[in-house]
């Protein structure tokens, strides 16, 4: 948008220059007419004045208009330069106006991508894993787990724990999902999950899994490893 008005004022300033010097080159030609014209008629009146050529009886037959010194030489009215200073006043306003605009408009168009820019990383939103278990079944694998909103945090709502399971050769095996038990977790509130990931094949055997968390719209929210003894489900899903 911004660079659109600069582009458009610019191309704007710069056809207002042309024209004027479009102008001014007219006006400069008419008026060097003009001076030529002046100037042969004045040299065809004198012409007319030194002739001795003519005799008596050729003056009776052709009528000859004399102008006196004083006609001759009379300066024709000048004309008034105020039209064209107004309309070059009236340009100039265009042009400076359209350079005020464009200079008001740059840092308020600004101003607006650099706060929301900065918006996200001014309030990051972090959970502790406080806990977390697991027991194997024949045909599925159940993780237990408590999480906190820390004590500094954002108030946090509809959040979803998720985990993945791998074989010892890194092949997944399954993936489950199941909402926190407290809806809404203020700053410094703790909430336990419990996520139970059916396997495809009973004698699969998990050898790690993934433990992360996910907000209602299905971003992502990091999270910290707070347990005594971490061992495994590290890293968000």
């Amino acid at each position: 948008m911004t660079v659109s008005v600069m582009i458009v004022v610019t191309a704007a300033a710069l056809a207002l220059a042309i024209a004027m010097g479009l102008i001014l080159v007219i006006i400069l030609r008419e008026e060097q007419r003009r001076s030529h014209a002046r100037a042969a008629l004045l040299a065809d009146l004198a012409a007319e004045e030194t002739t001795e050529e003519l005799t008596t009886d050729s003056i009776a037959d052709i009528d000859i208009v004399r102008t006196t010194s004083d006609e001759l030489f009379v300066a024709p009215p000048a004309r008034s330069p105020w039209p064209q200073r107004l309309a070059i006043g009236g340009v100039l306003a265009l042009v400076l106006g359209g350079i005020g605009f464009a200079a008001r408009s740059w840092p308020s168009n600004r101003v607006p991508v650099t706060t929301a820019a900065a918006a996200p990383a001014a309030n990051p939103s972090l959970l502790e894993l406080l806990s977390l278990q697991h027991s194997q079944a024949a045909e599925s694998l159940t993780i237990t787990g408590l999480v906190q909103n820390p004590r500094g945090g954002a108030p946090l709502s509809k959040i979803t724990a998720t985990a993945m399971l791998f074989g010892a050769d890194g092949a997944f095996i399954g993936s489950g999902r199941t909402p926190l038990d407290l809806t809404t977790l203020r700053p410094g509130d703790e909430s336990g999950f419990v996520i139970t990931v059916p396997m495809a094949s009973p004698a699969a055997t998990v050898s790690r899994y993934r433990v992360g968390f996910r907000s209602e719209d299905g971003h992502i929210i990091g999270h910290v490893d707070r347990r005594p003894t971490p061992s495994i489900a590290r890293g968000p899903s």
